[in-house]
């Protein structure tokens, strides 16, 4: 709740001050594609963007690790750790498919992503009850477009891709 306040002197003029309390905030970082949605890494999470050869992501959403500078990461893709359904395009050994290398308190994996979009700024504002505590997302924040897009709460990600809670990516022929 804010508050009002309004002080007069004659001849001079009025003062009038509103206090609103400060429940939105803007953070800025890495906006990402996953199927129809974006979600935004704060880049405190994003150690950097990277591209996976399509011919490795099966064998490594198979095994749960991707070799990433000589150490085995956790691998998955965002979207099935979100709940979304996204078949993969066919696999061309040339091609890379985007992905980030995220880390929270110490540990750190791999996402699949649609697509890298960049650096972004978005407005949060703080979720109320019944939505305090929503697994992987820590808010929502509308961005300059007036687009919303999920944040994600990187610790939640993490954890969902070390248990493996997630569904894989389908082969684009399988129906």
């Amino acid at each position: 709740e804010g508050r009002l306040t309004m002080s007069s002197v004659p001849g001079r003029g009025t003062t009038i001050a509103l206090d609103l309390p400060t429940t939105i905030a803007t953070s800025r970082g890495l906006l990402v594609s996953i199927g129809a949605g974006k979600m935004l890494w704060p880049f405190d999470a994003v150690e950097r963007a990277i591209g996976v050869p399509k011919g490795d992501i099966e064998s490594s959403l198979a095994r749960g690790t991707y070799a990433y500078r000589g150490e085995a990461l956790p691998i998955g893709p965002l979207a099935g750790i979100l709940g979304f359904e996204t078949p993969s395009a066919p696999l061309n050994e040339h091609r890379l498919s985007p992905a980030i290398v995220v880390r929270s308190a110490g540990r750190r994996g791999i996402l699949l992503v649609d697509e890298v979009l960049g650096e972004s700024e978005v407005v949060m504002k703080e979720l109320r009850a019944p939505l305090q505590r929503i697994r992987n997302v820590m808010t929502t924040g509308l961005l300059g477009t007036g687009e919303l897009v999920l944040v994600a709460r990187p610790s939640d990600v993490i954890a969902s891709i070390r248990g493996g809670t997630h569904s894989t990516v389908k082969p684009a022929d399988a129906e």
